[in-house]
């Protein structure tokens, strides 16, 4: 999904040893997962497989956009410096989105168990 989200200009045959493989990504993704467990100040990884799937697709979403910010950076020489700005600019603030909804104290509990809403 990052790499779906880095765009069809994402260089997997870059010359570092790990950059463009597997390892590379899933290593930027996990790192990610972090930042957002700790910029929501709940760790939604220990809690994944409980979440409903409207929840786990925010998280997605968000680890996928925050990695793909990360591999365009990597592919800027290909794709141009105004390109890669660009989309990580979209990146960024989809990223960002998602980490504030996730935030919110006041939908957590939603969040958490959404067939118990309070209205």
């Amino acid at each position: 999904m990052a790499i779906g989200f880095a765009g069809e200009d994402y260089s997997p045959d870059l010359d570092t040893k790990f950059i463009g493989t597997d390892f590379f990504v899933d290593n930027i993704i996990t790192q990610i997962e972090s930042e957002i467990n700790v910029a929501s100040e709940f760790n939604w990884t220990d809690v994944y497989s409980a979440l409903d799937d409207d929840t786990k697709k925010i998280l997605e979403g968000a680890c996928a956009k925050g990695a793909a910010v990360h591999l365009v950076g990597y592919s800027m020489l290909r794709i141009g410096r105004l390109e890669a700005e660009s989309r990580i600019n979209v990146l960024r603030d989809a990223y960002l989105r998602a980490i504030s909804l996730l935030r919110a104290k006041e939908k957590q509990h939603f969040i958490e168990n959404p067939s118990q809403s309070s209205t």
